[in-house]
Parts: structure tokens; C-alpha cells; sequence
């Protein structure tokens, strides 16, 4: 039963939420081997460089909102222009 308790996984959302605040500032570069870095050095788990990637996808996601969005928003920006 103890077993259970040993092993710790991290999922995408759980890395995205930590790595969301790292990627407000645009200027700074933050890859996926950054991200595995830091990872295990504050929480001491290990993810692979596909989760990595895909948490800094979905945190990006989350600051910045889908591509989608932006040209569901262009209408009215051309109407203002005019």
C-alpha cells in the first residue's frame, strides 16, 4: 500500500499552471529542457520533453488565449479603422 504513495506523476495541466507564471514576460526564452529543469529542481519529478512541450503550449494557451479567438475579434477592429 505504501507503493501507491512513493510514486508521483505530474500531469500537463499541473506543469502549464507552474510554468504559466515563467512565460508572462515574452521577452524571456523558455524551452522545454528550461522546463524539465526546473521541474525537477523545485518538486524533484521527472517529465519527459513531450510534456514539457505541451505544458508550455497550454500555458501559453491560458496567457495569451487561442489563435481563434484573435480573428473572431477582427471584424471589429477593421469597423473602428473605418
Amino acid at each position: 500500500m505504501d507503493r501507491v504513495f512513493e510514486q508521483h506523476h505530474a500531469t500537463i495541466a499541473f506543469v502549464s499552471a507552474i510554468t504559466a507564471s515563467k512565460l508572462v514576460n515574452y521577452k524571456r526564452i523558455i524551452t522545454p529542457s528550461k522546463i524539465i529543469e526546473d521541474i525537477k529542481r523545485e518538486l524533484g519529478l521527472d517529465i519527459d520533453y513531450m510534456k514539457a512541450r505541451r505544458a508550455k503550449e497550454s500555458a501559453l494557451q491560458i496567457l495569451r488565449g487561442r489563435p481563434a479567438n484573435g480573428y473572431k475579434k477582427m471584424p471589429t477592429y477593421i469597423y473602428v479603422e473605418t
